[in-house]
């Protein structure tokens, strides 16, 4: 059953603009989004792909939120102040390390992607977790340690801070441990360092470290020979 539309959208007066086409991330082919479309299922891969032109600040008011969203809806829309208070955070403490802030908003875009298709993850512990491994073991010279309290800095509560630690530790185990949280994070960053090995790797290769399926798909699809 498709997500409902918003329904305090007017198509009225929509444009053309209002109706567009993105890649899919994960195989390539082309899906068509109406403009109030949260997620939509991509026709060439089967993998749900968020809408990256909504604004889900109607996700505090509208009675449709969950089902659009998952049931971590609430946690969604709390997860976008701390996000950018850890952000900034992280700017400010590696302003003399470029290179590892890319990184570290690298794995956390690619955990935002992974993450869409798996409702269950707490978006708070998620890319929290995302955003500080990237930054801890990006593959550069690392100047100066992280402040270890930037989870509660940027608004966690203990419980949360502490899930967030515990994500960043799993995620670097192997076998892989459960959990929706650890296993994006941990495919975040194994998708992220591959990008910066050189040669790149063999894209069956990487997929078989994987643990996602949708992880699969982007690797293969990201790192295919020409």
């Amino acid at each position: 059953m498709p997500a409902p539309k918003c329904p305090g959208q007017d198509m009225r007066y929509w444009t053309a603009e209002d109706i567009f086409d993105v890649a899919c991330p994960f195989c390539g082919d082309e899906i068509e989004f109406w403009k109030d479309e949260p997620i939509r299922l991509c026709s060439g891969c089967g993998v749900e792909v968020r809408n990256p032109r909504i604004d889900l600040g109607c996700a505090k008011w509208c009675k449709f939120a969950e089902e659009c969203l998952g049931k971590n809806v609430d946690h969604l829309t709390a997860a976008a102040p701390i996000i950018e208070t850890l952000r900034a955070s992280l700017a400010k403490a590696l302003k003399d390390e470029p290179k590892r802030l890319a990184f570290a908003e690298e794995v956390h875009r690619l955990a935002d992607t992974l993450a869409v298709p798996e409702r269950e993850a707490d978006p708070r512990v998620l890319k929290c977790a995302a955003l500080l491994l990237g930054a801890d073991v990006a593959p550069f010279p690392k100047h100066a340690d992280l402040p270890q309290d930037l989870p509660e800095q940027a608004g966690l509560d203990a419980e949360t801070s502490s899930s967030v630690r515990q994500t960043m530790d799993e995620a670097q185990s192997s076998p892989c441990p459960e959990g929706a949280e650890i296993r994006i994070v941990h495919d975040a960053l194994v998708l992220a360092q591959a990008q910066h090995a050189a040669p790149p790797p063999n894209p069956e290769t990487l997929a078989d470290s994987l643990v996602l399926h949708s992880a699969r798909l982007l690797a293969r699809h990201r790192f295919q020979s020409d």
